[in-house]
């Protein structure tokens, strides 16, 4: 039988860690393996939960409205029947078909087709308008409006007369421009068939005439028999078919339409999203949806013809647009997915001791410590009725020669289905009351040393706080500082600290804020609280409690404060605008609960912050801790802060080049403390910790924390930070070695025989805790 940690590895026959996938698309699952089963579901339900918008305008094919925009299709085995899945039933149905004579299911999904228009899901892909399409528009469209054929017949037939008439009054005068012109118009109307060109040139040519006749004597009636048939060649076009009237190019970018009966032009640009100019006419309608004509005048007349098609050829219709182009199908039409769960997909796991430890320094490796935390977690799951459950065990046999972790119970639904697989499943179905055992191999004195670590009768050398990303080694941190919101102890959380995992500034001066408010410092992405991060949330607090939100909405956007606020929490933002006036506001934050010192750090030097974080938020002392410009120092409003803050004793953290030193005499001078600053500063960043070790840690240690140095791993030490002033201990700064400066003055401090070292977060080098070790073993 085979259970695994999720954390650890997936173990199946196809590549490891499937239920961390972002889709499981081509991909195979084990029937077994709980979490990507959830996972499977969770993306089916998606599915079906997509759908086209109800509003059949909008689409392309009105039948699609509200339809599922994706098919579903299951097979169980090579030969069974396929069918659909339309609801999660069918899909619970085709999981639970899974036995040893049907070890296989198929489930493909195809794309209908579908885009997003407006917030609504719809058919047809929305194409932008590019300037050869702006270019093409007006060639096209002036070309459709000269060839347009007249159907207002009775108007080419009184516009002739009106030529005829003009010819007449012409022939009366001597001017024989005009009348060349006339003839022309004349010619330009006869025949059977006359087109909108036709119309125009006879509209240039009475121009024509009319101009020659500007200026000539005794033309008057000719001038006025031009001008009615002028009037009547306009009058065809207006109530001819043809929505569009008139075309003008603005400029490269930029066209504007003349519709039919509207005053008002319909402007296209680049970018905007293209029409239907062909058959996507919108007509002029009133409050009840009824189409109105030129004569509706108090918008209640229902225009002849109450529908598109009757509309459309109504010579009164008033055009107010045209509807999207909606014939571009979507790039993912008829994309195919397919997911497949096998039901002999779990395999048993084994490891060698030392994939899980190393014994040369006391430290858990990755697999090892994702073991540990899984069987504390796993232990401390309790029934309904609120009584412990049986617990893992971890039994060496007699020759000593493998070690077995098993797990009696399925809990996977106690724990969220976030780390412990279902019970394994044999050919034959699952053994009864039986679940996998996790084998490890090694020497009798590894596996006896192994026992007893994860037996929780023995310690590691080096306790690590590590989870699989930033925002998880937060919560690790949490977890060991604060005890859940239902617990009788004293060590609860009045509320949580949230700041950004990806930009550091406004968190920097957070962590001394947090200690005071007994809060964890927690991480979340720009746009969204993951998951587990929100189950630490809920852990520490409940269902309410204030959450902190340090920085403005460019580093943790109002998206958080959303998704915060629907869980039942208030928040309380504090920012300034930028890194340095944040900084400031969290100090005026803390005044009822501020010690006698007050820390100045350099805006750009990470490292220097952290390094004075810890002693910032040493219990009992909270201090404040002000970001300065690098070229400028403080600002006004930080001066005036120091004035009226009156610490008893200041300190400038980092050298010259984070910090200048103008700094020293705004303090002294400007703000008016009654002692000059004392500058903490080393060569780099870790001869700058190694200075604040010394100054704050002159006794002998009990407790040591180390996190990484380098400016991707100094995110775990804004968590580390409080933590470590609760317990009023140093962080080293170290990711691949520990400097001279800091060996020196470790060395010189000293640490009991039973103090605890501990490591914050993974991708610290062995070479760290093999130095640390040597120093206080020599």
């Amino acid at each position: 039988m085979a259970i695994t940690i999720a954390a650890v590895s997936a173990a199946t026959s196809v590549a490891p860690a499937l239920a961390f996938a972002d889709t499981l698309d081509n991909q195979v699952i084990a029937s077994t393996d709980a979490n990507a089963v959830n996972q499977l579901k969770g993306e089916i339900q998606g599915f079906l939960n997509t759908k086209y918008t109800d509003n059949e305008d909008m689409l392309n094919t009105p039948s699609n409205a509200g339809q599922s925009v994706y098919t579903i299709q299951y097979q169980v085995g090579k030969s069974g029947q396929v069918k659909n899945i339309t609801n999660m039933e069918d899909l619970t149905i085709a999981l639970a078909s899974l036995d040893k004579d049907n070890t296989f299911l198929n489930i493909q999904v195809t794309n209908k087709g579908y885009d997003t228009v407006n917030g609504q899901v719809v058919d047809y892909q929305e194409e932008q308008y590019k300037q050869a399409d702006i270019d093409s528009l007006y060639t096209t469209i002036s070309n459709d409006i000269a060839n347009t054929t007249v159907k207002d017949t009775q108007g080419v037939t009184s516009a002739k007369a009106a030529v005829t008439a003009a010819n007449t009054a012409v022939d009366k005068t001597s001017v024989e421009a005009a009348k060349t012109a006339v003839n022309a118009a004349n010619t330009a109307l006869t025949g059977s068939t006359v087109t909108f060109a036709n119309v125009d040139t006879a509209k240039e040519q009475l121009a024509a005439a009319q101009k020659a006749l500007q200026g000539q004597p005794s033309v008057e009636a000719a001038n006025t028999a031009v001008e009615a048939a002028i009037k009547a060649v306009d009058e065809i076009k207006a109530n001819s078919e043809g929505n569009i009237t008139d075309i003008t190019k603005v400029d490269a970018n930029t066209v504007s339409l003349e519709l039919l009966n509207n005053n008002t032009p319909l402007v296209i640009k680049t970018g905007d999203a293209k029409l239907n100019l062909t058959s996507g006419a919108e007509y002029k309608k009133d409050t009840s949806g009824n189409y109105l004509g030129l004569n509706d005048k108090d918008q209640e007349v229902v225009l002849t013809g109450a529908n598109d098609s009757n509309i459309a050829t109504n010579p009164e219709r008033i055009v107010t647009g045209f509807a999207t182009d909606k014939s571009v199908a979507p790039e993912n039409k008829d994309k195919v997915m397919n997911f497949g769960v096998d039901y002999k997909g779990i395999i048993n796991k084994e490891y060698k001791a030392s994939d899980l430890y190393d014994f040369n320094i006391g430290r858990f490796t990755i697999d090892g410590n994702q073991l540990d935390k899984f069987i504390e977690e796993y232990n401390a799951v309790k029934d309904k009725g609120g009584q412990a459950t049986q617990p893992a065990t971890v039994t060496l046999n007699a020759e000593k020669t493998t070690l077995t972790v098993t797990f009696p119970e399925d809990k996977t639904d106690e724990m969220n289905g976030q780390t412990l697989m279902p019970a394994a499943q044999s050919i034959s179905g699952p053994a009864e009351g039986q679940y996998a055992d996790i084998v490890i191999t090694g020497s009798s004195k590894e596996l006896t040393q192994l026992q007893g670590i994860l037996n929780q009768t023995a310690n590691p050398t080096v306790g690590e706080l590590a989870g699989m990303d930033r925002y998880d080694t937060a919560v690790q941190v949490s977890k060991a500082t604060f005890a859940d919101k239902t617990a009788s102890t004293s060590n609860k959380a009045g509320s949580v600290v949230l700041v950004s995992g990806t930009a550091l500034a406004d968190g920097l001066a957070a962590t001394p804020y947090a200690r005071a408010e007994k809060a964890p410092v927690l991480l979340t992405a720009n746009d969204k609280v993951s998951d587990k991060t929100m189950d630490e949330i809920k852990r520490v607090l409940g269902n309410s409690g204030t959450i902190h939100v340090i920085g403005g909405e460019n580093t943790i956007s109002k998206a958080v404060e959303t998704q915060l606020k629907a869980k039942g929490y208030t928040i309380d933002r504090i920012k300034g605008n930028d890194r340095y006036e944040t900084s400031l506001e969290v100090a005026k934050k803390m005044e009822a609960t501020l010690g006698d010192e007050v820390y100045v750090a350099g805006g750009y030097a990470e490292a220097d912050t952290m390094s004075i974080a810890g002693v910032a938020a040493r219990e009992g002392m909270t201090n404040p801790i002000l970001l300065v410009n690098p070229k400028t120092g403080l600002s006004n409003d930080q001066i005036n802060y120091l004035e009226g803050n009156k610490a008893a004793k200041s300190y400038i953290i980092g050298g010259e080049n984070s910090v200048p030193a103008v700094t020293a005499t705004q303090i002294k001078d400007e703000a008016k403390l009654t002692t000059n600053p004392e500058r903490l500063a080393g060569a780099d960043r870790q001869g700058t910790n190694a200075a604040v070790i010394k100054e704050f840690y002159n006794t002998e240690i009990s407790k040591l924390y180390v996190a990484k140095s380098d400016n991707q791993g100094l995110v775990d030490s804004l968590s580390a930070g409080a933590l470590a002033g609760k317990d009023k201990a140093p962080v080293v700064l170290a990711t691949n070695a520990v400097s001279e400066s800091q060996q020196s003055v470790l060395k010189a401090i000293g640490m009991n025989n039973n103090a605890t070292k501990t490591q914050v977060g993974y991708g610290i080098a062995a070479q760290v805790w093999s130095t640390i070790t040597d120093l206080f073993t020599k």
